[in-house]
């Protein structure tokens, strides 16, 4: 989404859409609560065998629209430590460009996919990769002309996708260290029930893998789901105009699927402004529990200043989520920016 006002959390004094220059790598210590990290692997305690880290990239499209160094700064960082952070996927929560018709910021964006030859990769479109303009007036994209479903998935053991050959619903299943399998579940921006369904086919083809799932509106930054329900929350999936074709928000998602499905382990999503960030965990129907968590920084300067996730996935049982900056070599340590959970 494009933003209304800064969020509380953005680089001091700073306007969310700086004319581009060098110098605003500067204002990336100022970020509150961040610390410099030369390197960038300081911030990973040293990871054993059983170990691997998933990659969240969150919303790009103000990036991709003036700023495609940090762009490069992520794929380049990625790439060239994919091997010391046991690199096992690499996820993007939508809003890849903002605006769908716009073939440069496509072309930005588009460096995305190199991702996909040291790691398996998952895009999911948001409402900016929809429609005209990005109005998400309709389920037109232009997201398949740079991303394939099979490019995106070469080193996957298995890839599939709903529609047919298109990455805006698509699953990787990924070998990584223990017992089970990783998948990764991809949903486009308010899925439609039809793409839900084959959603429960996916994980019935696969069971006893876990599973993580990208989609990009869902969870809100107050710590709520999306819920239709609500006259509170701003950028509901049904305020567009594709929610004549059928769409479904983050609370019917969780009880159309998520809730029964003891599997889905972790749910990351975009979309949101305000400071950007939530975090909820709750009980499924089997007894486990889905840690569902939110990260958009469209708002920093240069389009989100580079950041991204890193859930590094211990053989113990435990998540350390980290949010750091490529681009600045700087990491976030606020509580809502460095944690741990715990997975069943």
């Amino acid at each position: 989404m494009l933003p209304s006002t800064p969020g509380s959390r953005a680089v001091l004094s700073a306007p969310w859409r700086a004319p581009r220059r060098r110098g605003l790598l500067a204002l990336g210590l100022l970020v509150l609560g961040a610390c410099r990290s030369e390197a960038g692997l300081e911030l990973v305690d040293a990871l054993e065998p059983e170990d691997y880290t998933v990659v969240v990239l969150p919303d790009s499209q103000i990036a991709a629209a003036g700023f495609p160094e940090a762009i490069d700064a992520q794929v380049d960082w990625i790439t060239a430590h994919a091997d010391a952070l046991h690199l096992a996927a690499v996820v993007h929560v939508g809003d890849i460009v903002d605006d769908n018709t716009d073939p440069t910021q496509w072309a930005a964006a588009s460096r995305y996919a190199e991702l996909a030859a040291v790691a398996p990769t998952l895009v999911v479109p948001g409402n900016h990769d929809y429609g005209p303009g990005g109005s998400a007036a309709s389920r037109q994209t232009n997201v398949d002309e740079h991303f394939s479903e099979h490019e995106m998935a070469r080193l996957a053991l298995r890839h599939g996708s709903f529609p047919a050959s298109s990455v805006e619903n698509s699953f990787q299943l990924v070998d990584v260290p223990g017992e089970r399998d990783l998948l990764l579940l991809g949903l486009e921006f308010g899925p439609r029930d039809d793409a839900i369904e084959w959603a429960r086919g996916v994980l019935d083809d696969h069971p006893g893998a876990r599973v993580l799932l990208s989609t990009h509106a869902y969870l809100y930054s107050d710590d709520t789901r999306y819920d239709r329900a609500r006259e509170d929350q701003l950028w509901s999936p049904y305020s567009y105009g594709l929610a004549a074709g059928g769409v479904n928000d983050g609370e019917e998602l969780f009880e159309g699927l998520i809730r029964a499905r003891d599997e889905i382990d972790v749910v990351v999503c975009g979309h949101v402004l305000n400071d950007g960030t939530g975090l909820r965990t709750d009980r499924q129907d089997a007894g486990g529990v889905v840690h569902q968590m939110l990260a958009n920084y469209q708002f920093y300067p240069m389009g989100g200043a580079g950041y991204l996730r890193l859930l590094v996935f211990r053989g113990d049982g435990r998540v350390e989520v980290r949010t750091y900056s490529p681009l600045l070599e700087v990491e976030l340590v606020d509580p809502d920016q460095r944690f741990e959970l715990a997975l069943d």
